[in-house]
């Protein structure tokens, strides 16, 4: 299983609780080492009498600065998938994948990340059996690019694009297999005459992306 998901805004959110918790703290952490006294703090064991200072005017100016950039994040950035390796599986690394392979997917990098998230299914399988079924998509019918379907190319199971290819295919391919374990009984299982060879292409691209 993945971790919860992680996007960009979440991460902007974290930061803005960082902020907010280092001010509480660094507040906190004045009055438990200095005493105060008739409208002044003396700093413990320096002796000097300095103003107890007002909030700072730029905490609010920087509040809304966040709030802003937060905001941001949440309608533009997209997400990302975390895998049990703990690799972030960004659709930025997805895309710049595909392109070294010259592959006809690049234009759809978002889709296996969303796919993979909305199904719980790490976007480095997808792409690696695409790999190993149809050299990520460029030999294929019907925009099946993980020989899916049936055991002839007649009775292939074929889709109207990619995207839509994409989204079925990794909700059924999570349905239907543990893809937490590429392993060699997923192998046999979905390729058996030449297994072997599969295993360890599939493996090997997913250790790539």
């Amino acid at each position: 299983m993945s971790r919860p998901v992680q996007t960009p805004a979440r991460i902007a959110l974290a930061a803005t609780a960082a902020v907010a918790a280092f001010a509480v703290g660094g507040t906190a952490l004045i009055a438990s080492t200095a005493r105060q006294h008739s409208g002044e703090v003396i700093a413990a064991g320096l002796g000097d009498v300095t103003p107890l200072p007002d909030r700072p005017a730029s905490v609010d100016g920087l509040n809304a600065s966040l709030n802003e950039a937060l905001a941001l994040s949440l309608a533009e950035s997209p997400a990302f998938y975390v895998g049990d390796d703990g690799e972030i599986i960004s659709v930025e690394r997805v895309r710049a994948y595909l392109e070294r392979k010259g592959s006809p997917l690049v234009p759809y990098a978002e889709d296996f990340v969303v796919a993979g998230i909305d199904n719980d299914v790490d976007p480095r399988v997808v792409i690696a059996i695409a790999g190993a079924e149809s050299t990520f998509g460029k030999r294929q019918l019907g925009h099946n690019a993980w020989g899916w379907g049936a055991s002839t190319t007649a009775a292939m199971k074929r889709w109207p694009d990619w995207s839509t290819s994409i989204h079925e295919y990794t909700a059924a391919l999570g349905e239907r297999y543990d893809t937490d374990n590429v392993d060699e009984a997923f192998a046999r299982r979905y390729v058996p005459p030449n297994w072997r060879w599969w295993l360890r292409t599939v493996r090997a691209v997913m250790a790539e992306v």
